[in-house]
């Protein structure tokens, strides 16, 4: 299980910008590790963590490193994860992830893409 304290000591390995898709290798210690993003408030995004060998979990977290959303299961496979979520804030969130309890893999595949495009704000 993963807690927020696991979420708020993520080690930032990176950055996923919405529509991209990201490889990440494994370590051998099983620490949360996140990638970056920005986006403004209101827009639902789209996570899918991955990965061929290991099941992982995944946290959308906002600008405090706080959970937005969670998941450790997509489907019935056991080697993704994914979470449709909207962002309550703008500026920079955090995909975050590790492997589910001791499993272990050698790359962890992040996706990330924008469900919907926010209205813009009033003049």
């Amino acid at each position: 299980m993963v807690t927020s304290e696991d979420s708020r000591s993520a080690s930032v390995v990176g950055s996923i910008a919405l529509g991209e898709d990201v490889d990440v290798p494994a370590t051998t210690r099983n620490g949360m590790r996140a990638l970056q993003f920005v986006a403004d408030a209101g827009t639902e995004v789209l996570v899918r963590v991955s990965s061929a060998d290991g099941s992982p979990v995944a946290r959308v977290l906002d600008y405090r490193r706080d959970v937005v959303a969670a998941s450790d299961d997509a489907d019935a496979t056991p080697n993704n994860a994914e979470i449709d979520t909207v962002l309550a804030t703008a500026g920079n969130h955090y995909v975050a992830f590790k492997w589910k309890s001791n499993a272990r893999g050698t790359t962890f595949h992040v996706h990330l893409e924008r469900r919907n495009v926010p209205a813009p704000a009033p003049p």
